[in-house]
């Protein structure tokens, strides 16, 4: 959790709390003070680091620690590896308790000529997504292990297009982890009431979002026997949340329909072990269904959306 703030400096920042530098597999050690190479080249030997993807070497850079993370061969190397290098990058840096880092994988990426605005957005996804963890519940020194990082320092000289894809990215992911949080929420606090308080919310959001819910008499009424039956065992009332989301001229919306059941029931469980002890994610789709029409409204994109919470 927490604002993270991603800034772009021409050069790789060593102000920071740890770097992290990228080398493809066809890399030399050459462009490291020679101490470093020295121990780079002697890990290659032994073959504990050998700049394959997703292997990582930790050491020192005249005193400040350095991870070096491995990216595979520079024409297998796409934009989603961006994104997965940079969640690594996140989880090195946390690992070692720090609150920043700085990192040269976007230049890496520069040299394989990717597309700027994807580039930008799979930069915000991997280091936003990359930070997350549910904090809510955990007593004060958990919760202090698992802050997250404050800043990340990305080598780029920029470009528009670039942030512009930074900006998309970051109203995706945070849109993501906001979800996350609806999905950890315990089942005693995520009831229906609860996923229609976070709709209302999502709805009062922007100007283009109207909502309505669907109370038992209507439902009654529309023969939705299932869902009412399946709500029966609840003290708390069904709700069938629809959000509509204009952000486009007269054609028919793309709805989203996600399953909103939230585990409140009493009775016998007759689920394996294991099975219900993550029962309370039994509303994810709702949660989905209700941040894709968060982070569309705040794209901007221009569509219309629905999502109904059922």
């Amino acid at each position: 959790g927490g604002i993270m703030r991603i800034t772009t400096n021409s050069k790789l920042d060593t102000t920071q709390d740890i770097l992290i530098q990228g080398l493809f597999e066809e890399d030399t050690f050459k462009s490291f003070p020679k101490d470093v190479a020295r121990e780079l080249q002697e890990a290659k030997k032994r073959e504990s680091f050998t700049k394959k993807w997703g292997e990582s070497h930790y050491t020192k850079l005249s005193g400040q620690d350095l991870v070096v993370l491995g990216l595979g061969k520079k024409k297998e190397f796409t934009v989603e590896h961006v994104r997965r290098a940079l969640g690594k990058a996140v989880k090195a840096a946390k690992g070692r308790r720090a609150k920043s880092f700085a990192t040269d994988i976007l230049t890496k990426a520069k040299s394989v000529k990717l597309d700027d605005v994807e580039l930008g957005r799979a930069t915000a996804e991997g280091i936003v997504l990359g930070n997350y963890y549910f904090t809510k519940y955990l007593g004060k020194e958990k919760a202090q292990k698992h802050k997250g990082l404050s800043l990340a320092s990305v080598q780029w000289s920029g470009s528009a297009q670039f942030t512009k894809g930074l900006k998309q990215g970051r109203i995706i992911a945070n849109a993501t982890n906001w979800v996350k949080d609806l999905v950890n929420e315990p089942a005693g606090v995520a009831n229906s009431i609860y996923m229609e308080k976070a709709a209302r919310k999502v709805a009062n959001s922007s100007s283009k979002i109207t909502m309505k819910v669907l109370e038992e008499v209507e439902m009654k009424k529309l023969g939705m026997g299932s869902l009412l039956g399946v709500n029966a065992g609840s003290k708390n009332p069904p709700k069938l949340i629809i959000l509509n989301y204009k952000g486009g001229g007269k054609e028919r919306p793309t709805a989203f329909i996600g399953k909103g059941i939230t585990f409140d029931s009493g009775g016998y469980n007759l689920k394996p072990t294991k099975y219900i002890e993550d029962m309370h994610t039994d509303m994810a789709g709702s949660a989905a269904a209700l941040g894709t029409l968060k982070a569309a409204a705040e794209l901007g994109v221009k569509k219309n959306l629905m999502a109904v919470m059922a």
